[in-house]
């Protein structure tokens, strides 16, 4: 993950502020805002008292590094090319003191972080407006060429007069320069980043369009769709889980408002509205009636999971091991999974151990793929009642699944009255532990490599500064 730069809009300073002069034309007043790349002051127009900016100036350490220098000469071209009301504006660039500084407009107002922090929800007039002015600032941004990358509502800024500004453009990917694209990693913020992004996927238009629908949520309720604490569980709930209806968690809000979240934050990118263009108009046609809007039931409904197999539906395709269903001694049963259907998150204390039947599961490790189980007899989640520790991954059907399962409770004796399944048992995890270990010899073959690298490089450094 890459931190932006936190601006308090308006705030006071927390440390000694730079040499007024620095930058000529203008005359540095205080520190504004900081992050862990950058300082952001306040600086008024040395001719002209009444014009005021905000000058962004790139953190010491990361002015001498090229991919850094490069990023933010790429943020700083972005922002003079965007011209846009609902966008901040970029003023000019340079360098001083062999640090970068980039001098932005002024916003007198607040970021709608700071008002969720106030407010646990704003209302719906106001968060209609506001998708209102965030689409009309993607839409520009995406005629440009530029994909923000990290909307959320720390990146979203309300002046005091109501108009709305997309700010930071430090993640943006710029279509005129690839140079700084990394293919595999993750870009942006957990809690509001799109399936595509959580998988180190394609970025494109249409993740924005996702961050903003579940910046909309949160504006509107008071609460993001996925609120886990744990990063990997997160990202995982991303790629397996859909967004929920917004009025399930508060019934007021309107079908205009929660068919336009669902419509932007649908897990597919293609499901998607295709560009900004595309979601204005969406929006403009909800808001004249033209699209009417589905109703739904805001009532509580239980908790979808796995339905268990009676003697009515079961059929010798679905029960490859009878022999296991057949054992009456232990309270086993077996459960159809759709496909798309999880069994158990990440972090689950859920102690039972299930065995494939028939299907494919997938296993997932922070929203990614680590492996698949698609070999009948093949025990899935076995180490947390091992281990009476809570599940160390998300497993999820890859297609309609029969598995079998096992109370903790009855997983001894299941072991003891079926040793064949114990001796696969054992066979899995001796194979797990093989692996594991040349896993280990690898790395530490690179950590050997790497501390060789790091001593030469010492030595041919004491010899330079000689």
């Amino acid at each position: 993950m890459i931190e932006t730069t936190r601006i308090v809009i308006g705030g006071a300073s927390t440390t000694p502020p730079m040499k007024p002069d620095l930058i000529p034309g203008l005359i540095i007043d205080r520190q504004i805002g900081s992050g862990a790349t950058a300082r952001v002051y306040l600086a008024i127009d040395a001719e002209d008292p009444t014009c005021r900016y905000a000058v962004k100036f790139l953190s010491a350490v990361l002015s001498h590094q090229e991919d850094s220098l490069r990023r933010w000469k790429r943020e700083a071209d972005v922002l003079l090319r965007l011209d846009h009301p609902n966008i901040v504006k970029g003023v000019r660039h340079g360098l001083v003191e062999d640090r970068p500084y980039l001098v932005m407009e002024y916003l007198q107002g607040e970021s709608l972080a700071d008002r969720m922090r106030r407010n646990e929800k704003l209302p719906e007039e106001e968060v209609l407006t506001i998708a209102h002015s965030c689409l009309s600032a993607l839409d520009a941004a995406h005629r440009a060429g530029v994909i923000h990358r990290d909307i959320k509502p720390a990146n979203i800024v309300q002046l005091n007069d109501g108009t709305v500004k997309l700010t930071d453009f430090g993640l943006a990917h710029d279509d005129s320069d690839d140079s700084l694209t990394m293919a595999g990693a993750i870009v942006g913020t957990p809690v509001y980043l799109s399936p595509e992004q959580a998988t180190g996927g394609e970025i494109t238009i249409r993740s924005d369009l996702y961050a903003l629908g579940t910046t909309l949520f949160h504006l509107a309720c008071g609460r993001p769709p996925f609120k886990e604490l744990n990063t990997s569980l997160l990202l995982t709930r991303k790629i397996t889980d859909d967004v929920p209806d917004v009025r399930h968690i508060e019934p007021s809000i309107s079908g205009i408002l929660a068919f336009l979240i669902a419509e932007l934050c649908q897990r597919s990118s293609m499901s998607r509205p295709r560009d900004p263009a595309a979601a204005l108009k969406l929006l403009d046609q909800l808001q004249s009636g033209e699209l009417a809007t589905p109703c739904i039931d805001t009532t509580e409904s239980k908790k979808k999971g796995p339905r268990p197999i009676t003697a009515d539906t079961m059929n010798s395709e679905e029960v490859v091991l009878k022999t296991l269903v057949g054992d009456e001694t232990i309270d086993s049963r077996p459960l159809f999974l759709q496909r798309g259907e999880v069994l158990f998150y990440e972090d689950d204390t859920s102690l039972e151990c299930y065995i494939l039947m028939s299907g494919k599961m997938e296993v997932l490790k922070a929203g990614r793929p680590i492996a698949t189980i698609d070999q009948e007899g093949g025990f899935i989640g076995e180490m947390s009642p091992l281990r009476k520790a809570p599940r160390s991954a998300t497993v999820v059907a890859r297609e309609d699944t029969v598995v079998l399962m096992i109370p903790e409770s009855g997983f001894h004796d299941f072991l003891i009255r079926h040793p064949d399944m114990a001796i696969l048992l054992a066979r899995s995890l001796a194979e797990r532990l093989e692996s594991m270990n040349i896993q280990l010899t690898a790395a530490n073959k690179k950590i050997g490599a790497l501390s060789r690298h790091v001593t030469e490089m010492t030595g041919v450094l004491k010899e330079t500064r000689k």
